[in-house]
């Protein structure tokens, strides 16, 4: 496993930066998305992980982190191994589309309540990126 990510579903930002590091950058949600109950007040931050320094995207709402878009360290041709490789097993659920450039769910997976869970070829022919995009939950 390359990350478990399920160790920072709703964390707080300060928990998030220990277990990434000191963020590359971040940007608050601005407050014209006032009107969009589930991204107002946010944030998103950016770090690097790993030996290959590979990116890791986040979103914040009302200080617990709800999305997380993260590179593999090495592309692999499976959607449910790139899920897999950090702490997630989709393999029970169907996914709701499959299409050449990425495969998603929307589903409870492994006790995760999840908007968009999405296994994506972003930079190769093979799956590179996965995406977890918790349900927020007030």
């Amino acid at each position: 496993m390359q990350f478990d990510v399920t160790k920072v579903f709703y964390r707080s930002p300060t928990e998030v930066d220990a277990a990434f590091g000191y963020p590359l950058g971040t940007t608050d949600v601005s407050p014209k998305y006032a009107d969009m109950p589930d991204t107002f007040p946010g944030q998103f931050r950016e770090y690097a992980y790993g030996k290959q320094k590979k990116n890791v995207m986040t979103r914040f709402f009302k200080d617990r982190l709800v999305s997380v878009t993260i590179e593999l360290e090495e592309p692999v041709d499976d959607a449910v191994v790139a899920v897999k490789s950090f702490g997630i097993d989709p393999s029970p659920v169907i996914p709701r589309a499959v299409q050449s450039q990425a495969t998603a769910w929307t589903a409870k997976v492994d006790g995760w309540l999840f908007k968009n869970l999405s296994a994506l070829k972003l930079k190769s022919t093979q799956f590179d990126t996965v995406m977890f995009e918790l349900a927020v939950l007030e």
